[in-house]
C-alpha cells in the first residue's frame, strides 16, 4: 500500500524553516496547483458574472473586489514524477500557507470582509486565528522598494535636525527609558554573566526593547539619546517589535554598541541598517515562493482561476495593472505556462467522462483515475473542501485525469512545456467523441471565465484577437437599462423589446442589480432598432410636461444606453467616444447655438429696444 500525502501547514513562525523544503520541492517537480481562499468577492451587486461580459468588464469587476479583499490562505500542490515504485507514478507535496496583511507606516491597505464568506468558511471549519494572528505576510516589489529606498535615506541623509527645546515635564517623560538603558549599559559593563545572559541579544550586540511612545516624544529619544551616548547606544523602529501596536505609539528599539566581549565602541550604522533591511526581506513572505515557481518556469495549474491569479498578484507582486491586457502580459512573463482545469472541462469529448456537478470537489469525485495513472492519494484527516492545501492537490488531481483521458501519457506530464510546443495532428480535434491530445493542448494557456463564451487566452497576441471578436458580437447587439421603477420584471423588458425584434427573435434580459440591467439582442439591427426609437421617444418626453411618474415600463421611463456605458460601470475607463453621450452633446452644441443666436440678436436690437434689457 503506498504511503499517504499530508498537509504540511504553514504559519509567520515556521515560514523561514519550511522555505528551504520548499524551495526543494518547487525544483523537483513536474507542475504546480494552486488555490486562494479570500475575505470576500463583488464588491457591488452591479458586478456580478454576466453572458456578455468582455475580458475587460470581467477584469475591472474583478479588479475592484481583488483590491477591496484579502487572501487567508494560500494551498500549494506540487506534484513530482516517480519512477522509483513499482508501478510509476505522480507524487504530490502539499503546502498550506496562511496569510495575514502586511502594515508598515508607510504601508496600511484597508481590507474588507464579507459576512457571508465568513459564514462559508466557518462552516468549512477555517481556522481564522491562523490567519489572522499566524499568516505570513507578503510584500509587493513596488512596496519593498519604497521601504529600502526610505532606510537608505534615513542613513544617508546627515542633515542635524532642529534641536528641540525640552521642559521638566518631557524630560521626565522620558526618563524611565534611559534609566532602562543605563541599567543595560551597567550590566553590559559591570555586570555578572548571569545578567548578561538574561539581556536579549542580536548580531552580537545586546538590545532592550522600550516603551510605546507616541511619534513626539519618539523624536525626542533619537535628540537625547545622540546628546547623552554619542555612538554608544542606536535607535531603530521595528516592525517585529510593533506588532501588537495600534495608532500611531510605537516602541524603539535601544542597541548598545559595544560588541560581545569587545570593549571599542562598533560606530557603524551598518547593524541597525542591516536589522531594518532583513526585516523586510522576512515580509516579502509569500512572494519568495511565487518567485521560486516563477524562476523554475513551473507550469501552474488552477481551477477557474482568474480569481487566484488576481489575488495573487495584487497582494503578492505587484499591484494590478489598469488594463487587462497589461495583466495577461505580466503574468505570462512571470508564468509562460498556465493550465485552468475548467478551461479543459469545455472540450465535448470529455463530456461523458465528466459529472453532472461543476465544481471542483464534484468533478474530483465523479472522475475516478484512468487505469494506467497512479496518484499518490492524500491522509483522509486531510480531506477538508474549501481548504486551500486540499483545493489545490484535487486540482493537480484533475488535470491529470483529464489529460490522461484526452490521449497524453503518464511521461508527458513531467514536461508539459515541451508538450505545448509540439506541433499536434488538428485533423480529428472536432469529433464529438474522440478524445485527441491537442483537445489539451489547445486548452493549456487560457483562463475560463464564468459565464463567457471564450476563455481568455494568456497570450498576449491571442488576447487582442479574441477580444476583439467578442468585442464586435456585444458592443452593437448590448443596451444597458437604468432609471425604471423596481415594480419593473423581466416581462415588461420583453414586451418593450418586442416590437423591434423579428419573428422567431428573442432578447436576453440579464440582470445586474435592482438599478440596472442588460438587454442583449440576436442582431446588432435589432438593438439598433431599439435604441433609436428610444432616443427619439426620449427627445420628445424632455420637450413635454411631465406631470407624474409612470409605474409601467415605456420608452420615455427608462434610460437605455450602449454597451460603453456598462463598461464604465464595471469601472472600466473608456477611452474611445460614447456613442450613447452623442445625444448629449448634440444637445449641448443646441443650447450653445440659441445661446449665440440670442446674443447675435441683442446686438442687433435697435436702440428703442434696447433701454429694456439690463444685461447685454
Amino acid at each position: 500500500m503506498t504511503e499517504c500525502v499530508e498537509v504540511v501547514e504553514v504559519t509567520d513562525e515556521t515560514f523561514e524553516q519550511e522555505l528551504p523544503h520548499i524551495q526543494k520541492v518547487i525544483f523537483d517537480s513536474a507542475f504546480a496547483a494552486f488555490d486562494m481562499e479570500f475575505s470576500g468577492l463583488e464588491v457591488k451587486p452591479c458586478h456580478k458574472s454576466v453572458q456578455v461580459d468582455t475580458f475587460d468588464t470581467r477584469y475591472s469587476k474583478t479588479k475592484e473586489s481583488v483590491e477591496s479583499f484579502f487572501p487567508f490562505q494560500f494551498g500549494l500542490a506540487c506534484f513530482k514524477y516517480n519512477e522509483k515504485e513499482k508501478r510509476s507514478r505522480y507524487d504530490a507535496t502539499i503546502f498550506n500557507i496562511y496569510m495575514s496583511p502586511y502594515s508598515h507606516s508607510s504601508i496600511d491597505d484597508a481590507v474588507a470582509i464579507r459576512p457571508h464568506t465568513i459564514e462559508f468558511l466557518k462552516s468549512c471549519h477555517f481556522d481564522f486565528n491562523k490567519a489572522f494572528i499566524h499568516g505570513v505576510p507578503s510584500l509587493r516589489r513596488s512596496d519593498e522598494k519604497r521601504i529600502l529606498d526610505e532606510i537608505e535615506k534615513s542613513y544617508s541623509d546627515k542633515t542635524p535636525r532642529t534641536q528641540i527645546e525640552i521642559n521638566k515635564n518631557q524630560m521626565k517623560a522620558i526618563s524611565p527609558a534611559f534609566d532602562k538603558i543605563n541599567r543595560m549599559i551597567d550590566v553590559i559593563k559591570n555586570g555578572p554573566e548571569e545578567e548578561r545572559q538574561k539581556l536579549a541579544k542580536e548580531n552580537g550586540k545586546y538590545y532592550i526593547v522600550l516603551d510605546a511612545m507616541n511619534p513626539f516624544y519618539r523624536r525626542l529619544m533619537y535628540q537625547e539619546v545622540e546628546k547623552q551616548y554619542k555612538d554608544l547606544i542606536s535607535l531603530a523602529k521595528l516592525d517585529k517589535d510593533n506588532k501588537d501596536m495600534g495608532g500611531k505609539s510605537r516602541r524603539l528599539r535601544a542597541t548598545c554598541n559595544l560588541r560581545d566581549g569587545d570593549a571599542t565602541i562598533d560606530t557603524s550604522d551598518s547593524d541597525v541598517k542591516l536589522l531594518r533591511v532583513e526585516e523586510v526581506t522576512k515580509m516579502v513572505g509569500i512572494r519568495r515562493v511565487l518567485e521560486l515557481l516563477s524562476g523554475k518556469r513551473l507550469p501552474l495549474v488552477g481551477f477557474e482561476m482568474l480569481n487566484d491569479l488576481m489575488f495573487s498578484y495584487h497582494w503578492c507582486v505587484d499591484r494590478l495593472p489598469e488594463t487587462c491586457r497589461n495583466f495577461v502580459t505580466n503574468v505570462a512573463r512571470d508564468f509562460p505556462l498556465i493550465i485552468d482545469v475548467q478551461s479543459l472541462c469545455r472540450e465535448k469529448s470529455l463530456g461523458t467522462f465528466l459529472p453532472d456537478g461543476t465544481s471542483l470537489e464534484a468533478i474530483y469525485k465523479g472522475t475516478g483515475c484512468p487505469e494506467g495513472l497512479v496518484v499518490q492519494t492524500l491522509a483522509p484527516e486531510h480531506v477538508q473542501a474549501h481548504d486551500a492545501g486540499f483545493d489545490a492537490y484535487m486540482t493537480g488531481v484533475v488535470m491529470l485525469r483529464l489529460g490522461y483521458r484526452l490521449g497524453l501519457g503518464v511521461a508527458d506530464f513531467r514536461d508539459l512545456n515541451a508538450f505545448y510546443q509540439k506541433e499536434l495532428p488538428q485533423e480529428s480535434a472536432e469529433g464529438a467523441f474522440r478524445q485527441v491530445p491537442c483537445q489539451f493542448q489547445r486548452q493549456m494557456n487560457a483562463v475560463n471565465m464564468y459565464n463567457v463564451k471564450y476563455p481568455m487566452p494568456m497570450l498576449d497576441a491571442l488576447w487582442q484577437t479574441r477580444e476583439e471578436e467578442m468585442e464586435a458580437e456585444y458592443v452593437q447587439c448590448v443596451l444597458l437599462a437604468s432609471g425604471f421603477v423596481k415594480e419593473v420584471k423581466t416581462a415588461d423588458f420583453a414586451s418593450l423589446a418586442r416590437p423591434f425584434l423579428e419573428a422567431e427573435q428573442k432578447v436576453a434580459i440579464l440582470w445586474l442589480d435592482d438599478n440596472y440591467c442588460l438587454l442583449s439582442f440576436p442582431t446588432p439591427a435589432a438593438c439598433t432598432r431599439l435604441f433609436e426609437a428610444w432616443r427619439e421617444a426620449h427627445e420628445q418626453a424632455m420637450s413635454a410636461t411631465q406631470t407624474e411618474t409612470e409605474e409601467r415600463l415605456t420608452l420615455q421611463t427608462v434610460v437605455l444606453e450602449r454597451f460603453d456605458a456598462f463598461e464604465r460601470l464595471c469601472g472600466m475607463k473608456v477611452a474611445k467616444k460614447e456613442e450613447s453621450s452623442q445625444k448629449r452633446e448634440h444637445e449641448e452644441s443646441v443650447v450653445f447655438e440659441n445661446k449665440r443666436l440670442r446674443i447675435v440678436r441683442k446686438i442687433a436690437r435697435p436702440e428703442s429696444e434696447k433701454k429694456w434689457c439690463s444685461v447685454m
